[in-house]
C-alpha cells in the first residue's frame, strides 16, 4: 500500500478489483494484509503492555508485604522496649 501512497484513486481501483472481481475477502486484499499487520503490531504492543502491568503490580504487591512485615518487626521491638523502659 505504501507505494499507492499519495494516489487514492489507483489504491481504490484495486481494493474494489480484489474486492469485486477476484471475489478476495477483505483480509485477503492488500489492504486487508496491511491493515492485519497493523492489528497484529498492536495487539503484540498491546500485551507485552498488560505483561508489564502484571510484573509491576506483583513487584507493588510483594513490596508492600516486605513493607507490611517491616513496620510489624519494627512495632514489635519498640513495644519490647516501652514494656523494658517501664519495668525498669
Amino acid at each position: 500500500m505504501t507505494r499507492f501512497y499519495g494516489n487514492r484513486d489507483l489504491a481504490t481501483a484495486i481494493i474494489q478489483r480484489e474486492l469485486v472481481d477476484e471475489r478476495k475477502n477483505l483480509k485477503d486484499t492488500v489492504a486487508g494484509s496491511f491493515v492485519h499487520e497493523d492489528i497484529t503490531e498492536m495487539k503484540s504492543r498491546y500485551e507485552r503492555d498488560i505483561n508489564d502491568l502484571d510484573v509491576l503490580r506483583q513487584t507493588r504487591r510483594d513490596s508492600d508485604r516486605a513493607t507490611r512485615r517491616q513496620l510489624q518487626q519494627d512495632w514489635a521491638r519498640k513495644q519490647q522496649r516501652l514494656k523494658t523502659a517501664q519495668a525498669g
